[in-house]
């Protein structure tokens, strides 16, 4: 390994600190280990772990190193210092908490001897796709699920139920007595058979109205890595279809932040390009509402694919057209937002609305410029 654990004191001279505290997400490095090969990177999010303040009080270069086996993700533990304070944090007590029920070593060579070894991830394979890279060689994915009544997923889900923590703001671990849950996870597959992890998808099942069943998605990391490349589009398209294939009445989202309804409406929008134009047709507000079910689109998300589909076609030097456009938008705003927007003046209700549409229009603006570099879609 290119970086063995120590504990304690590292022994090369560095510069000195002024500070005794030092950023814990910038102290934490994350590593995917692929035999010579390594991706590492920092964690966006250490709080849970930490502090609020995402600080650790105490060292003069201080370095935690999470080491991952790219297949099983065994977890290598690793934690030194320059130098540390009587009363210093903690650290490598806190990060063992967080890794209690995982498989994880904080020996080197015990580490060492797990990588690269023979693992087949659990779980049923349910997409398969290729990418051709510029070189022309073929790049294989696969998408695998999972149910949490299998002993096999729950073991696998703890090793990488961290980067949740890491990644997603306000996550925390999911029950994993509770057999409701899903685990779709993305992996790329070697010609030799290795399984690369490169993100998952937490999705929860449950019932509402005349014993529908639904499909509520909880956690989606795609690891750093990996971003940018279409990775988290598959996956999430992945999903819709799953609920297709079972009957699901619809995909929900928990929470999403704005980038990831950005994200989502993107991929709905590409879902439902692809149904309307394999028709041989540019898609409608109609036709939204028509496919919705098939689709697995929930009655939220028809309303703004019907916004998105409307500024896609919009022409902006037409006033008259975007001041019918810009008054749709703001209906629902103010509907959504109404308890809100109560407690404010006239005035200050129509700016808030004002800022509110701008966001909207920044939004459906990013879908439509993302939509339009797309290779697979024409919009």
């Amino acid at each position: 390994l290119s970086f063995p654990f120590v504990f304690g004191m590292e022994q090369e001279e560095q510069p000195r600190e002024e500070s005794w505290e030092c950023d814990s997400n910038h102290a934490l490095s994350i590593t995917l280990v692929r035999g010579e090969e390594e991706h590492v990177f920092h964690p966006v999010f250490t709080y849970h772990t930490f502090g609020t303040q995402q600080v650790v009080h105490g060292y003069h270069g201080l370095r935690i190193d999470i080491r991952h086996d790219s297949s099983s993700l065994f977890i290598g533990l690793g934690v030194k210092w320059q130098e540390a304070t009587p009363n210093a944090t903690d650290a490598l007590k806190l990060v063992r908490e967080k890794l209690a029920g995982t498989g994880f070593t904080e020996d080197a060579q015990n580490f060492a001897a797990h990588v690269g070894e023979p693992f087949t991830p659990p779980g049923e394979p349910i997409d398969h796709f290729t990418h051709v890279q510029e070189d022309g060689n073929v790049r294989e994915f696969v998408v695998l699920r999972g149910c949490f009544e299998d002993a096999e997923i729950r073991a696998y889900h703890r090793q990488m139920r961290l980067f949740a923590l890491w990644f997603i703001e306000g996550a925390s671990f999911i029950n994993e007595d509770d057999p409701r849950w899903l685990l779709f996870m993305l992996f790329e597959r070697t010609s030799e058979g290795r399984h690369h992890f490169l993100g998952y998808a937490t999705v929860y099942r449950f019932l509402a109205f005349l014993d529908n069943e639904r499909m509520r998605v909880s956690q989606f990391v795609i690891l750093p890595p990996f971003q940018g490349q279409g990775h988290g589009a598959r996956l999430l398209e992945t999903i819709y279809h799953e609920a297709q294939r079972k009957s699901v009445y619809e995909v929900t989202v928990e929470d999403p932040t704005p980038a990831f309804a950005r994200f989502r409406d993107t991929v709905e929008m590409r879902l439902l390009l692809h149904e309307k134009m394999a028709q041989g047709h540019y898609p409608t507000e109609a036709d939204i509402t028509a496919v919705r079910s098939r689709l697995k689109i929930c009655k939220p998300q028809q309303i703004r694919l019907a916004e998105v589909l409307a500024f896609s076609t919009l022409d902006e030097q037409d006033e008259e057209t975007c001041k019918t456009f810009r008054l749709r938008v703001k209906r629902r705003l103010l509907k959504r937002y109404q308890e809100d927007l109560s407690i404010l003046s006239l005035g200050e209700r129509k700016e808030k609305l004002d800022v509110l549409f701008r966001e909207e229009e920044a939004s459906y603006r990013r879908v439509v410029e993302a939509l339009r570099r797309s290779r697979d879609v024409h919009l």
